[in-house]
């Protein structure tokens, strides 16, 4: 079976559109449009986002955020791009966990009142089955 140039043309522009189609929810531009739509009414303190590059060898991902005691704030789960959803659980300074959405993984958000001063730890966790190319760890804090 001969193919043409032509055709090989269409095919390798059809894999470079996937391609870019498939980290279109990974970028700047995206995560902010997020941001706004899932902290709410919470003002926007911080957010960070991972390609499937960083942690394509791991298991999970830990980021750090500040945390003032007596503050009210609301960590959202933004990871896009897994065949399942992502676990994430927050954990205090003093390494108590706080919240964990492992038996109810449809979870995005967690709002809390810090009882302490310090930074805490937001874990992800996935398995090596649910990550893909166009997998993306981000989250985003908003304290009200």
């Amino acid at each position: 079976m001969k193919i043409s140039l032509f055709s090989k043309f269409v095919w390798l522009w059809l894999l470079l559109l996937a391609g870019h189609v498939s980290f279109a929810q990974c970028d700047d531009k995206s995560i902010r449009k997020h941001c706004k739509t899932s902290l709410g009414h919470y003002i926007f303190e911080t957010a960070d986002y991972k390609p499937y590059s960083t942690f394509a060898k791991k298991d999970y991902l830990e980021a750090e955020f500040s945390a003032y005691e007596g503050e009210n704030y609301r960590i959202v789960n933004l990871c896009s791009g897994f065949a399942e959803d992502v676990e994430f659980t927050i954990i205090a300074p003093d390494k108590t966990e706080l919240f964990t959405n492992a038996k109810g993984k449809s979870v995005k958000h967690f709002d809390f009142s810090a009882s302490q001063t310090g930074d805490y730890t937001i874990r992800f966790k996935f398995s090596s089955s649910a990550k893909t190319q166009a997998s993306c760890v981000a989250y985003a804090v908003g304290y009200k």
